[in-house]
Order: C-alpha cells, then structure tokens, then sequence
C-alpha cells in the first residue's frame, strides 16, 4: 500500500465519519420533522372538529333565538290577556257605583213620581166627594 493509498484510505474514513455524523443528524431532523408534522395533524383535525361544533352551536344558536322569540310572543299574549282582567277588575267597582247610581235615581223617582200622584188622586178624590168637580 503506497502513501496515497493510506492518504486516500485516511480521507474516506474520515469522510465516512463526517457523512455518518450527517446521516445522524439528519435522521434526527426527519425524526423531529415527523413529529411536528403529527402535531400539525392533530392541530388541524382539532380546528376542523371546533369548526363543526361552532357549525352546531350556531344552529342551537338560533333554534334557542327562535323559541325565544315564540315564548316572548306568548308571554306577550298573556301580559295583554292579564291587564286586560286587570283593568277590568279595576273599572268593576266604578261600573257597579253607575249601575247603583242608576238603580237609585230610578227609584227616587219612580217613589216621587208614586208620591205625586198618589196626592193627586188623593185631592182629586177629596174633590170628587166634597162634590165641587160635578158642580
């Protein structure tokens, strides 16, 4: 083996050494590659899923509007049913005072009228038999 063999034999065993250390560290660079892109995977499998649930809770979002707006619409039904009980609750004892009002001025003045002529019977009988109206 002359000189240059040893030399080139030096050389490539050294070379081989340096592209070993490569190969190792790139080895190590796929490794840690794979790995984030795994990661990246479930990161975007994880966006996906979020994606459809915000698709989901938007739906129930407005499914929930929508009863919202129904039951306002009946609690509004109700409110108008029940002031409208309330108010006439409220008004009864002015319409039963009208009505007592009446009853009385009725009364008074069927009595007054009753009175009235009552006395003029009875002076048109006093009359008749005092004998002055034929006369």
């Amino acid at each position: 083996m002359t000189e240059n063999d040893r030399v080139l034999l030096v050389e490539t065993a050294e070379r081989s050494k340096s592209n070993t250390h490569q190969i190792g560290e790139i080895k190590d660079d796929v490794r840690e590659l794979k790995a984030d892109s795994k990661a990246t995977l479930k990161l975007a499998t994880a966006v996906e899923m979020i994606a459809r649930d915000m698709s989901h809770m938007r739906e129930d979002l407005t499914e929930v509007k929508q009863g919202q707006l129904v039951m306002s619409e009946k609690v509004a039904d109700q409110l108008g049913a029940v002031n409208t009980r309330v108010t006439n609750i409220e008004q009864k004892p002015f319409r039963d005072f009208q009505e007592a009002k009446k009853e009385i001025k009725s009364k008074v003045i069927s009595t007054v009228v009753g009175v009235v002529v009552t006395a003029l019977l009875s002076v048109l009988g006093t009359i008749v038999a005092a004998g002055l109206l034929g006369k």
